[in-house]
């Protein structure tokens, strides 16, 4: 089950990506093809499946909240993606970092892109004015 989808394309290289939400974490898919979309792997839940997660993109990462109890917000390196060799079959990538002392779950995460600063939306967290 899917819920959200977002997109990240690499300017060095013009590859594009789409990001897809799913119950169990979030799927990462070459689509530069859009004929041939190449499943690349997975980036696993926190901590429990969910019916709800949330991700935007800025500055080439991928930042990653959940409605999961406790989740916390992961991020990805998106950079990652571009050594994939697909051959080898789809990857279970790990977070680049992660943060939970003050984001525990979330329903949505908004990123100003001018100032880069996030905003959880939704959730039990300790900075809803932005992290």
């Amino acid at each position: 089950a899917a819920n959200d989808i977002w997109g990240w394309t690499d300017v060095s290289t013009g590859r594009e990506f789409a990001l897809l939400c799913l119950k169990e974490g979030t799927a990462f898919v070459e689509i530069t093809n859009t004929t041939n979309p190449v499943f690349l792997g997975t980036l696993p839940t926190q901590t429990v499946d969910s019916f709800w997660r949330d991700v935007k993109v800025h500055n080439d990462h991928a930042f990653i909240v959940s409605e999961a109890k406790n989740h916390g917000m992961q991020v990805f390196d998106l950079k990652q993606l571009l050594t994939v060799d697909s051959s080898d079959g789809p990857v279970t990538f790990e977070n680049t970092a992660f943060y939970d002392k003050d984001v525990k779950n979330a329903h949505n995460i908004v990123i100003n892109e001018d100032t880069g600063f996030a905003y959880i939306v939704g959730g039990k967290n300790s900075c809803d004015g932005g992290l």
